[in-house]
């Protein structure tokens, strides 16, 4: 056989990449399967698998050591022979699945090989008789095949190495600066803009009547969604990326055990100039330092939602600022530490619901939502005590902390509007929501505090326990007006992740992906009794979702088509294929017995959680 520069011969499809080699030494770690039953011994492995193992064992539907990643660099080894210079040693791949792709040949005791798309593969090594004489003990040829499975892997962000972080920072880059329309010329058809996805969210989730991607039924499979299709993107602009997740539960424990508070969750590396940025040190709340800095928010008076200033913002958000804002807190105050998310509220979230109905009304208020708090928050408030003198320190705070919900609330129940039109030199202060009745109506002042009084009593029921309601009680009638007068002229604003333009705000998109991993968890550890999308029991008790009263509400039915396309098994074609589906299909492709989405988490674990008593029991496959 034919050798060059030390390198075997290889034949190749065209667009593969691949290296044959001798003396490589595998990536990877340990092969389980090779054993007698496997002579050769076929080891797969990538640069991940040498210090994290192999991915996804966990998974019903996955193989243990035979996962490879699209796009990535495999190696391929036979564990159970030493290489003899004596002896010829090949392998061949054939896709076996979906799409036809020419078989590859490749000489070599060892290789490293591309996969180039979604699918399984037959992977045959194969080593030829002794030249010498067939005959002796071992001289015979010996073939081995195994099937592998080629999914991406979503790893937590932290692990990730630093090229693939810094790939998928600048691929993020690229959907921020370059529009769709390019993108398609350049990228082909899969990609999108990161405006696509921000517009696309706002329309949905900023509508006047209806919040068809929150507060609902359909709140996880549309997350679902939208991820999945900017991963879409993202693979456009390079093929071999995965969105990670960011388990954020990390953080709060981090904090805690150091002894530490609200301000210490923005001292992660998370939050650094190579990371998301920095917004904490500067006035205007924005990232000042890195890839990020001075991000700009696209500005469209035509798109069909946009704020006073024309900013691709909620109608609700009057901010002026061009730039993307993260406030961290509410107007100088700030939720307690027991309001981030934590590992016993995603614990509780896992094994205290037996139905997909509880769980999922569950799944997006306490062990998700304080995260888009927490970073959006809302700023421009002034002096609290001077605007409103009749309320004490206690109310203060609770009607600072109110901002998580009451703009956008009253602007949905009609007592808010918002300018249709602030012009450029329209001071900020000017440009304000407005309330839609007068504050020496007495029944409109009565109203107001009503209302105020019942979302309080929500919000503190629902586990925003630093939002109290006593001091609504106790507000004095003869107040009413004053008190009214000042709310009503309010020009405060949130940062993005705290309204519905949050995609545009590249921290947004590793939040959600963490709460898809949970559901899969849920599913191998503490599987649903029942999948029905209607409440267990007492069907009458269905609430699809928060606007059951006055809306069909669209978008949260099992039978509602998602915002986004998910990429999913085509059972026709044995093709992954990008699709709108329907929230009860994603729910279904989801399930862990018949898994047909592109993706697979590489773990489910969660050593942070167990240093502070809190242990999800380990699961496997």
């Amino acid at each position: 056989m034919a050798r060059v520069a030390g390198l075997s011969l290889l034949v190749a499809i065209p667009g593969a990449f691949l290296v044959a080699s001798r003396s490589q030494a595998p990536l990877g770690g340990s092969a389980l399967l090779s054993s007698a039953s496997s002579p050769l011994g076929i080891e797969v492995s990538n640069e991940y698998t040498a210090s994290r193992g192999h991915p996804a064992a966990m998974y019903p539907s996955v193989t243990y050591g035979r996962l490879v990643e699209p796009h990535r660099a495999t190696t391929l080894k036979m564990g159970n022979v030493a290489e003899d210079p004596s002896r010829s040693y090949g392998w061949t791949i054939a896709k076996s699945s979906g799409a036809k792709e020419d078989a590859v040949a490749i000489a070599g005791h060892s290789a490293t090989y591309v996969f180039a798309s979604l699918g399984t593969y037959a992977v045959t090594a194969r080593l030829d008789a002794s030249p010498d004489d067939p005959s002796q003990q071992g001289g015979n040829a010996v073939e081995e095949t195994t099937t592998v499975d080629c999914k991406y892997v979503r790893r937590n962000i932290f692990a990730l190495r630093t090229a693939e972080r810094e790939k998928l920072f600048d691929a993020f880059k690229t959907l921020m600066t370059v529009d769709t329309a390019a993108g398609l010329e350049s990228y082909g058809i899969n990609y999108r803009s990161l405006d696509y996805f921000t517009e696309t969210h706002l329309d949905r989730a900023a509508r006047r009547d209806i919040d068809t991607m929150h507060d609902g039924m359909g709140f996880l499979t549309q997350h679902v969604a939208v991820t999945n299709e900017l991963e879409l993107a993202l693979q456009a602009v390079d093929a071999s990326l995965a969105l990670p997740f960011w388990d954020y539960t990390e953080d709060i424990a981090r904090v805690r055990g150091g002894g530490g508070n609200t301000a210490d969750l923005w001292s992660s590396k998370l939050w650094t100039d190579d990371w998301y940025g920095n917004a904490t040190h500067d006035d205007r709340h924005t990232v000042t330092k890195g890839r990020f800095a001075y991000q700009k928010v696209t500005r469209d008076r035509n798109a069909t939602t946009h704020n006073p200033y024309g900013y691709l913002r909620a109608p609700w958000n009057v901010n002026k600022d061009p730039y993307l804002t993260r406030n961290h807190e509410f107007c100088d105050t700030t939720f307690s530490l027991d309001t981030w998310p934590s590992c016993e509220a995603h614990y509780n979230l896992t094994f205290s619901y037996d139905n997909w109905f509880d769980y999922v009304w569950t799944a997006g208020y306490a062990p998700h939502g304080p995260i888009h708090y927490f970073i959006g928050g809302f700023t421009h408030c002034g002096d609290l005590s001077t605007q409103f003198p009749m309320l004490d320190a206690e109310g203060l705070k609770s009607l600072a902390l109110m901002q998580v919900g009451i703009t956008k609330n009253f602007w949905r129940d009609g007592l808010f509007e918002s300018p249709t039109y602030c012009s450029d030199d329209t001071p900020q202060d000017q440009c304000h929501l407005v309330c839609k009745g007068a504050a020496g109506e007495d029944d409109f002042a009565a109203a107001i505090v009503a209302k105020l009084l019942y979302y309080a009593e929500n919000f503190y029921r629902t586990g925003l326990s630093d939002i109290t309601y006593a001091w609504l009680d106790d507000l004095q009638v003869e107040d009413y007006e004053a008190f009214v007068t000042a709310f009503c002229q309010m020009s405060w604003y949130p940062g993005e992740q705290m309204e519905a333009a949050s995609p545009a705000d590249v921290s947004f998109w590793s939040i959600h992906p963490t709460m898809e991993r949970l559901l899969h968890y849920k599913m191998l550890a503490d599987p649903f009794v029942t999948k029905e999308w209607k409440a267990y029991g007492d069907i009458s008790m269905t609430s699809y979702c928060e606007y059951s009263t006055t809306t069909d509400c669209k978008g949260h039915h099992g039978y509602d088509l998602t915002a986004f396309k998910s990429v999913v098994l085509d059972v026709e074609t044995g093709d992954y294929a990008p699709a709108y589906l329907t929230n009860g299909e994603i729910f279904d492709h989801m399930s862990l017995e018949d898994y047909k989405m592109s993706y697979y988490y590489e773990d489910f674990s969660w050593p942070h959680c167990e240093a502070r008593g809190v242990v999800f029991p380990a699961v496997s496959s």
